[in-house]
């Protein structure tokens, strides 16, 4: 195929031209794929102009806008050159459920509803303002509306044309209702959607009871990106006897049901499923916000046509009280792994004993029925507790979480556990937010509550049961590492070659190892381990690897509120030496650790682990027992 407009040892890239590069299918079939990246203003990728240009969020509420309908202007492919899966005009209902066929497919579809003459590609004219009626006069298919302006533009030369944004839109109505360029000559005040002012007038400027969806449907907005699934049907099931329609669920995030409060509201801010800002984008004291355009040292005022909550002399809202909502969006992200978000989002901790022949700790069933009574024991008692308003850990497939105990004696030797229950305890707690060095909270946003409701009803797709109020027996577990061989298109097989199949098209076959989380009877170290079975089905085995093109097979991550408890038993005749340190240790594994977890010789995270297998010890606590 062709190429043009590449960075190569010959070429330069050039960001205003339209580049084109070819790729090859496994079928054998040969793609052209241009793209556009468009004006120096819209290089930057996500940035605050895309959030805060954002209109409409769709289909977030069956009572809201369309009535929780979206009808398709364009069929759905499976991937850009796929089969069509959904057909252009088909109308997709919402429901609370993320894995019904309807929302699934509506997950598929990518970013904003990009509206204009596609002959012309700086004339973003107007996107629908319709709030009442969602589908009328759409052209284009995406998770939002978004308003993007042009001006300066001149169709002879369109590199004259740039992207104004706006008006930019916030929890607190609607700002940048003038210009203070004179070169942008766009009349923002008129591009406004008057359903936004309309809403806050009514409301008499109360953010969280209008309908802008900054505010009041805060989750709304966050999960119009970060709920996605990657296909709306895998081609794999077809067929195959056994596997229904709602196993056909390829999901890339599933924070939709995991921060549902169990009735069906994936949008709103309750107090049993807080909204993503309460603890994202706590508020900062001491920030300023709301400089003019190009102008940082100059605020708007009201003169300027801003709402009041934006007016410095007002003595209401961020400008005039002088804070700002954290825009770091700290989580599992680049700006966190300093790991303090990650290490307020769970509590652990750990307790170990020695337990005399014969001693009633008053614990379990077992022990009281005379069980287990023929030595003395050293009994540890472990905790991991999930304190967000979402699953933990969080919502990316590969993110997965290990937690290790060790048994160690003088002599270093490492003692093997005879038994272990565990046990699932649900409780409201409060999560205590931390920021970067530097920031602070204003005060009375510190800490966000999480009710727990025992009638609320949080159904994950592959999520496995939770451990039963007596204490259930449980295993150790381990990451398997079967090694398999597998026919894939991407990077994910090593010794890869090409392979020609029967019907003549070729593919890439190479080697991979069984990623899932399996129970083994090793007693040499405790460990549990939660996450997601991602991957797909090959021979009955389910999980090639934690990620993208997914399809959960099973799902360990701990519920909001939940904590899991454990109590593990070793044999003290098996100690050569006293004292004896127990060590309880939790890992955070941003990218699942690919599978693996490089164990030293102490029993934990082994000395020279790169980097790059982005494993992170996040808890760690020391019990001496002589």
């Amino acid at each position: 195929g062709m190429q043009s407009n590449l960075a190569t040892p010959t070429s330069t890239y050039n960001p205003n031209e339209t580049a084109t590069v070819s790729s090859m299918s496994t079928a054998g079939k040969v793609y052209l794929a241009s793209y556009h990246i468009g004006n120096k203003y819209n290089r930057e990728g996500i940035n605050c102009v895309y959030c805060h240009s954002m209109e409409t969020v769709r289909m977030m509420k069956e009572n809201y806008g369309d009535g929780g309908q979206y009808t398709l202007a364009n069929p759905i492919k499976m991937g850009a050159n796929g089969q069509i899966v959904r057909e252009q005009g088909e109308t997709l209902m919402y429901s609370a459920d993320a894995s019904s066929f309807d929302m699934n497919s509506f997950f598929a579809l990518i970013g904003a509803e990009i509206y204009g003459n596609p002959d012309n590609h700086f004339n973003y004219a107007n996107t629908p303002k319709d709030m009442l009626d969602f589908d009328t006069d759409k052209t284009a298919d995406g998770r939002h509306t978004i308003k993007s302006i042009a001006t300066g533009c001149d169709e002879s030369d369109p590199s004259k044309c740039y992207y104004t944004g706006g008006p930019f839109y916030g929890p607190f109505g609607v700002t940048g209702l003038s210009n203070s360029r004179d070169d942008d000559i766009a009349d923002r005040a008129a591009l406004v959607n008057p359903h936004f002012i309309e809403a806050v007038e009514a409301a008499e400027g109360d953010k969280f009871t209008s309908e802008h969806h900054f505010a009041a449907y805060g989750k709304s907005l966050c999960l119009s990106c970060h709920q996605r699934s990657s296909l709306a049907i895998n081609p794999e099931f077809n067929g195959v006897p056994g596997i229904q329609d709602d196993d056909q669920f390829l999901e890339l995030c599933s924070t939709w049901t995991a921060m549902s409060d169990g009735v069906g509201d994936n949008f709103s801010d309750t107090a049993t499923s807080p909204k993503c800002q309460r603890c994202h984008m706590e508020p900062l004291k001491d920030k300023t916000v709301l400089h003019k355009w190009d102008s940082p040292d100059e605020l708007f005022t009201a003169e300027d046509g801003v709402t009041e909550h934006f007016d410095p002399d007002s003595g209401i809202g961020p400008v005039a009280e002088g804070y700002l909502n954290n825009h770091a969006f700290m989580g599992a992200n680049t700006k966190d792994f300093g790991l303090v978000k990650i290490k307020s989002g769970f509590e652990a901790s750990m307790s170990a004993r020695m337990k005399r022949r014969g001693q009633d700790d008053g614990d379990d069933e077992a022990e009281k029925a005379g069980r287990g009574k023929s030595s003395n024991k050293i009994v540890v008692r472990t905790s991991l507790q999930n304190k967000t308003a979402h699953m933990f850990p969080g919502a990316h497939p590969m993110r997965r979480v290990l937690s290790r105990v060790v048994a160690t004696d003088a002599n270093g030797n490492k003692l093997p556990f005879t038994s272990a229950t565990g046990r699932s305890k649900f409780r409201t707690v409060r999560n205590q937010l931390a920021v970067l060095d530097g920031d602070t909270i204003m005060p009375g946003h510190k800490t966000v509550k999480v009710k727990y409701d025992d009638d609320r009803n949080i159904v994950i797709q592959g999520q496995t049961p939770n451990l039963d109020d007596d204490g259930e027996a449980v295993v150790s577990q381990m990451m398997d590492n079967t090694v398999i061989a597998w026919v894939s298109p991407d990077g994910t097989v090593t010794n890869s070659e090409p392979v020609q199949n029967a019907d003549g098209s070729w593919s890439v076959k190479g080697t991979t190892t069984v990623k899932k989380i399996i129970d083994t009877d090793a007693t040499e170290h405790f460990t549990r381990i939660y996450g997601r079975e991602t991957g797909k089905r090959k021979d009955g085995t389910h999980v090639v690897r934690p990620g993208f093109d997914s399809n959960i097979a099973a799902d360990n991550r701990l519920e909001p509120n939940e904590k899991e408890v454990y109590r593990i038993s070793y044999d003290s005749s098996a100690v050569t030496a006293w004292p004896v340190t127990v060590t309880y240790k939790v890992y955070y594994l941003k990218k699942g650790g690919n599978g693996k977890f490089p164990t030293g010789d102490d029993g934990f995270l082994a000395e020279g682990t790169p980097s790059k297998a982005a494993i992170y010890e996040v808890y760690s606590e020391d019990v001496v027992i002589n």
